[in-house]
């Protein structure tokens, strides 16, 4: 059981890394998870729709900060996370808790012993910029923020609901490989402080446990991709979870 449960964790950080668009390799010690850069484009623009700025296909950026923002990290206070980049946050009750500024950092290995202006400019041009991690009290449920960096104009061409369809084939072939049985990916709808975005949910089972996940990428300014992951077992609870979230724009 204890095997299975860190096999879970191990895979709650899978999908933070799938959601912005990487190829992750899994070992097979259940402990080690690998990403390399593989930005997922489109060379034609998605059509935005009216929707309080957003675009359901991800054709347009759904929640861009005003063009002087300028790249930032997250701030987390008691149980309040919030990004004015990535332009969410959040609200836990005390069954969370959310890592350390020194534990992300740490996840942020290049720039671990820097902090403030020198941390920031260190890690904004990584592959992967972990911002946001909290667990549950229960061990299991998750919830992560991370940033991707790209280029302005891929990220202005990138339609959302593609780049989580060509996630699809890696995101299976990666959960079946660590022993996990049906699993079914859906791309939908969710919502997200009272605006409808394109997300994409997965359903396994291991060890006939269920797992539940949810992967969001929002668009940002400066050739950014920001992706929200949330992982539950037993029920889904993953709307639930992103109902936690807000727009701070």
């Amino acid at each position: 059981m204890k095997k299975t449960l860190a096999l879970l964790l191990c895979v709650a950080m899978l999908a933070s890394l799938t959601a912005c668009g990487f190829n992750v390799s899994v070992s097979t010690d259940d402990d080690k998870v690998r990403g390399e850069q593989n930005v997922v484009t489109d060379p034609t623009s998605g059509n935005a729709s009216e929707n309080g700025g957003a675009s359901e296909n991800g054709g347009t950026p759904t929640n861009a900060p005003s063009a002087n923002s300028g790249f930032d990290l997250g701030q987390t206070a008691g149980l309040n996370y919030e990004n004015k980049f990535i332009g969410i946050g959040c609200n836990l009750d005390s069954n969370w808790t959310f890592k350390t500024e020194a534990e992300i950092r740490q996840m942020n290995q290049q720039a671990a012993n820097l902090a403030g202006e020198e941390y920031k400019e260190a890690v904004k041009n990584a592959a992967i910029i972990y911002d946001m991690a909290a667990a549950h009290s229960n061990m299991t449920d998750t919830i992560s923020v991370n940033l991707e960096k790209s280029s302005e104009a891929q990220v202005a061409t990138l339609d959302l609901t593609q780049a989580y369809q060509s996630l699809i084939p890696t995101i299976k072939t990666s959960y079946e490989n660590m022993g996990f049985t049906n699993v079914t990916t859906t791309i939908t709808n969710a919502m997200l402080g009272g605006k409808s975005i394109p997300v994409m949910k997965l359903s396994a089972s291991i060890s006939g446990i269920p797992f539940y996940a949810m992967s969001v990428m929002l668009k940002c300014s400066d050739g950014y991709v920001a992706s929200i992951s949330i992982g539950t077992i037993q029920t889904d609870g993953t709307d639930a979870l992103l109902a936690k979230f807000y727009w701070t724009n």
